[in-house]
């Protein structure tokens, strides 16, 4: 056999080997909230061993905010760029203490809070988003049970775009790991430890809420003033407006 036709043969075969191999792989969820594979491998937890997500609650609350300072109600206070601001929200976005028994196999319980933070010649709309999915009829929901987002779109005043991040968290099955992703091209991962979940944090009152993170650019810029991970921390005290 020749050189060529040898080396064409090896290379058909490690294709081979290859194909056999990705389609073994798990499916993996994308940054829009995909479909994830039923088999999640669970995460190494500090020290070794496993984290045992199937103890964590699903809940909508948190028994605990993260330390940032709490506005008054009707405004949410964020650190944006290294900078802090306080703005005043547009409607009240308190979520319901108890979730509503659910008429739909997609009803979900959720907190879900949209503004805008005025920074001098730029602006910032910002989303925050978590919701789970309880049992619907005593049956294991479809898709994702619990999911959280954060976006970040910051623009100049002339409505030009120059600044887009996004965090967002999905989790099929309440005993699989969670996948996170926090850029628009970062793949899904599994939260390094349980203290990552929530990343959105919800009081029990269903009016406060916080957010602490990492949020990576999603759009290539030269500008300074725009690093490729950025400290988002947010406050947001939701009441009558």
């Amino acid at each position: 056999m020749s050189t060529i036709p040898r080396f064409m043969a090896l290379m058909l075969l490690f294709s081979l080997i290859a194909c056999g191999s990705s389609q073994d792989d798990d499916s993996q969820t994308d940054v829009t909230g995909g479909e994830i594979s039923a088999l999640e491998p669970t995460p190494p937890a500090p020290g070794g061993g496993e984290i045992d997500w199937a103890a964590q609650p699903l809940s909508l609350f948190s028994d605990d905010l993260h330390d940032i300072a709490m506005p008054e109600p009707g405004h949410v206070r964020v650190k944006l760029y290294g900078e802090w601001h306080e703005a005043e929200m547009l409607s009240d976005c308190s979520a319901p203490t108890e979730p509503s028994p659910p008429e739909n196999d997609w009803d979900d319980h959720r907190f879900q809070a949209h503004f805008t933070v005025q920074m001098g010649e730029r602006y910032s709309n910002l989303s925050v988003i978590r919701a789970v999915r309880l049992e619907f009829d005593g049956q294991a929901r479809s898709g994702p049970v619990e999911m959280e987002s954060v976006g970040l779109r910051t623009l100049t005043r002339g409505g030009q775009s120059v600044d887009l991040r996004t965090y967002s968290l999905r989790r099929n099955q309440p005993d699989q790991a969670p996948r996170v992703s926090r850029s628009h091209d970062e793949r899904p991962q599994p939260p390094e430890t349980a203290d990552e979940v929530p990343g959105v944090r919800v009081h029990r009152d269903g009016r406060r809420a916080t957010f602490s993170g990492l949020l990576g650019r999603g759009e290539a810029t030269d500008d300074p003033d725009y690093q490729d991970s950025e400290e988002v921390l947010i406050a947001i005290h939701c009441g009558p407006v």
